[in-house]
């Protein structure tokens, strides 16, 4: 039960959370356009998920627990994705 909770549930967290994020960094790429997108929100997300994917790559080498370190990852690659389409095509004269 504990391996369902710690890697299953994790990973089917996972999926929807991919789900979620596909839409908006589709069109995002898509049209390149960040207006009324938070850079700050990114930055600060991205800096959090990176501090999270951090435990969860501890948490796996010392208890094998995949689970997390397969959200973080995820989680982290598509702030970070967003986070860099935002920095990206900002248009200049733009205010944070």
């Amino acid at each position: 039960m504990e391996n369902f909770l710690l890697n299953h549930i994790a990973t089917l967290a996972t999926f929807f959370l991919v789900v979620a994020y596909i839409p908006q960094v589709i069109h995002t790429f898509k049209t390149k356009d960040v207006t009324g997108i938070s850079q700050s929100f990114w930055i600060l997300i991205s800096i959090a998920l990176g501090c999270l994917l951090i435990n969860a790559t501890y948490l796996l080498i010392t208890t094998g627990v995949y689970g997390y370190f397969i959200t973080e990852l995820f989680n982290f690659s598509l702030s970070t994705a967003m986070l860099i389409m935002t920095l990206k095509y900002k248009k200049k004269g733009e205010s944070k």
